[in-house]
């Protein structure tokens, strides 16, 4: 990584700015810690600085080495602070947990990488958390980016850049205009540099720079019975394209990071780059490339849950979901006209599951059904690609006559095909649609000049 810093550095005039992540694992663990806490119980919170004192050892040099352990101490300090607290209130929740996940998290992260790069002969500068540009309301564990008031904070950023520093930081923390520090959702690290972009565009030219472990395939990999041999590299995505492939499964790019740019108007290059191979990249704008195949992507995501309320409820509830809860990975399916009822399918049946009560109480009638997956095809010309649900249902059905497909639809405006089924015939359907994907697409290609109508509008976002 420091090597990638490096040439990325030879590359520019003015930074990167580089925000990093939690040690992997570390987050579960401090998450562990704090409700061992809340429990009762005592947590062992020395295992949270055994990554940091490897880190000092093995990549720093004095006296960065020195500097670094008296910043761990006092991020401890104010970790056990919290911890206390947390014990007291016997909840591990709001601004302790917070800080907690914080300050032996991404904020101790951003500061070793600085020590790391400086030990490397580089110049960088951490962020101080008392000059975080960061700015979030109060919502603690799913906070919401204030723009406005963020770019108040950017000088703190921009001076160290322009005096020629690399700048590090730790991604999905925040804190309030009252300084009280705050969480984003996981994958949280995605967005806060979407997020730091977008203030920063205002006064450079920014290509945000996603090192990841791999480019975008058109299957995930990890799917046993794809052969490996008919995965293929996706060079270009539309941000539209990257959102929903990310709500619906691809875990290589948080979706809020990407809705976050194109929810605000801007068309700020994005790279997915595989470290390992920086020569491979995944190049998302906001209107994607016009060459490569209809059908990008198949993939799919587990553990869902569809909630049929009536009809009357229908608007109330999108209001809730959306504007309350601020839960943003709903789909409302084809109305059933018949019975009066709408159907909402959650990306996230733990999200359902937790609100049971509170979604229910718009109808009494409301019924949820868990264990659900959403199979999808993402592409923004799949409209040019004939009869592709029909093909769909014919590829799972000739691999695998007896998997029951619960429902299907497409999306026209949203590039979108959807087909739900139960979770243990996930990767089946995956794989079986992904065999057809190259017909499918080839035929599209013939018959480029001849599009044909596929699908009606069967569903929304709400």
């Amino acid at each position: 990584m420091v090597q990638r810093i490096q040439a990325i550095r030879a590359q520019t005039d003015v930074g990167p700015v580089v925000i990093v992540s939690a040690v992997q694992g570390l987050t579960n663990l401090a998450i562990q810690v704090g409700r061992d806490y809340a429990s009762g119980g005592v947590g062992d919170v020395t295992r949270l600085t055994h990554p940091y004192l490897q880190i000092k050892e093995r990549y720093m040099v004095e006296p960065y080495q020195s500097q670094f352990h008296q910043d761990l101490t006092e991020c401890f300090h104010t970790v056990e602070r919290a911890l206390d607290q947390i014990a007291a209130n016997k909840e591990f929740v709001n601004v302790n947990r917070a800080r907690v996940l914080a300050y032996s998290g991404e904020v101790l992260m951003g500061i070793a990488m600085s020590y790391v790069l400086n030990s490397a002969g580089m110049t960088a500068t951490p962020v101080n958390m008392a000059k975080w540009p960061i700015i979030t309301d109060k919502n603690f564990e799913n906070a919401d980016f204030l723009a406005d008031e963020s770019r108040r904070q950017i000088s703190h950023l921009v001076e160290p850049l322009n005096a020629g520093h690399i700048v590090t930081m730790g991604g999905f923390i925040g804190k309030t205009q009252d300084g009280l520090e705050t969480t984003y959702e996981r994958g949280g690290s995605d967005k806060t540099a979407a997020d730091l972009a977008m203030i920063l565009k205002d006064q450079y030219e920014v290509t945000l720079d996603f090192e990841k472990s791999s480019i975008v395939l058109s299957a995930d990999p990890g799917i046993a019975t794809i052969d490996p041999k008919e995965l293929e590299a996706v060079p270009h995505l539309s941000y539209n394209e990257a959102i929903l492939a990310g709500q619906f499964g691809m875990t290589i790019l948080t979706p809020s990071a990407v809705r976050d740019v194109y929810e605000a108007g801007y068309d700020i290059p994005m790279a997915i780059t595989d470290f390992q191979h920086p020569d491979h990249v995944t190049w998302i704008r906001r209107i994607g490339a016009r060459e490569g195949a209809p059908i990008k992507i198949v993939t799919g995501k587990k553990r869902c849950a569809l909630l049929t309320v009536g009809l009357q409820a229908r608007q109330s509830l999108r209001d809730y979901v959306k504007k309350i809860l601020r839960f943003h990975d709903v789909y409302e399916l084809a109305t059933d006209e018949i019975n009066r009822q709408a159907r909402f399918l959650f990306l996230d049946g733990d999200f359902v599951k937790r609100h049971e009560d509170e979604l229910k109480a718009y109808d009494e009638a409301a019924t949820a059904d868990y264990g659900l997956a959403a199979i999808t095809l993402v592409g923004d010309r799949m409209a040019e690609a004939p009869g592709v649900v029909a093909e769909s249902f014919v590829a799972i059905k000739e691999r695998y006559p007896d998997l029951n497909i619960l429902d299907g639809t497409i999306q026209r405006p949203t590039s979108l095909i959807l087909i739900i089924i139960r979770d243990e015939d996930a990767e089946k359907a995956v794989s079986a649609i992904h065999a057809r994907r190259r017909l499918v697409n080839q035929r599209a290609q013939q018959a480029n000049s001849h599009p044909l109508y596929t699908g009606t509008l069967g569903w929304s976002v709400l």
